[in-house]
């Protein structure tokens, strides 16, 4: 056989998106599947949200109602428990977080054999399906159906598309942002007004429901708590710092030895009596 043929039959066979979507499913739940998550952290705040308690959760995660929303419409819907639910939804939405990869794959480079070791990870099985109480796996899911609507040029599919990401993490602000900043490069001005409409109203929706919880734990304004994360985030994730309150010492991550105190104004802060952050590197 000529080598040209057969780089053609390797080429066939690996372009395919859909065949390697199926094994990276199977793989990936195969791995995951015997493994119960652990109900800690905003897990349980998560399930106590399906649940419809939402006065146990605080405000923060209170506005990322549509993935519990969503686990209690099927808990309803197919008779399941609320846990059965959760994996239920967790499963799906596997399915289409690979699927969609697979199609991206394909459509830009050519071979969708490329999801099984781009998804076959332990991000995936441990960290996002792994951990499916929590929302990270049906937002990716639902944030891959935007970037296939995206290069399908359904522009006004893929808005539409905005609104439940906001119900699903706040952080869709961002994403929203730069493809008005690219729509207004373009000068597409009624793609800009639409991101606008549609990031007003998805941001007042989400903070109707943060307001049915609690206060965070930090005690301060929730648009100041969520405009300092990012922030936050980076300096932890990227450079290994982080800063950590008062009231947040001593807890299960924020154990470490203090290289560094510094000394907050309360009222910036918002937690009179409590006004240095511990600085760990």
């Amino acid at each position: 056989m000529r080598p040209r043929q057969v780089r053609s039959n390797l080429a066939r066979w690996f372009r395919p998106p859909l065949p390697w979507a199926g094994l990276t499913f199977v793989l990936v739940a195969a791995v995951g599947w015997p493994k119960t998550p652990p109900l800690i952290a905003d897990s349980i705040a998560y399930r106590a949200m399906a649940l419809g308690r939402f006065g146990e959760v605080p405000g923060s995660i209170c506005g990322r109602i549509l993935h519990p929303a969503v686990v209690r419409f099927i808990s309803w819907a197919t008779k399941l428990n609320i846990d059965q639910a959760f994996f239920t939804v967790a499963l799906v939405t596997l399915a289409v977080l690979i699927v969609s990869v697979a199609w991206i794959l394909k459509q830009t480079t050519g071979f969708g054999v490329f999801v099984l070791p781009l998804l076959f990870t332990p991000v995936l099985v441990e960290e996002m399906f792994g951990l499916y109480y929590c929302q990270d796996l049906f937002y990716a899911a639902l944030i891959c159906c935007f970037f296939v609507a995206l290069l399908k040029r359904r522009k006004w599919l893929a808005l539409s598309l905005l609104f439940p990401l906001f119900l699903t993490r706040e952080s869709t602000v961002l994403l929203a942002a730069v493809w008005a900043v690219l729509a207004w490069c373009e000068s597409d001005l009624p793609l800009v007004g639409a991101c606008i409409g549609v990031t007003l109203a998805g941001w007042g929706v989400s903070r109707a429901f943060a307001a049915l919880g609690q206060p965070n734990v930090h005690h301060t304004n929730e648009l100041l708590f969520l405009g300092l994360k990012p922030a936050y985030d980076s300096l932890r994730n990227l450079l290994g710092v982080v800063i950590v309150p008062e009231e947040m010492r001593g807890r299960p991550g924020f154990t470490c030895t203090a290289a560094a105190i510094i000394h907050l104004p309360w009222h910036l802060y918002g937690l009179p009596g409590s006004s240095e952050s511990v600085l760990l590197t």
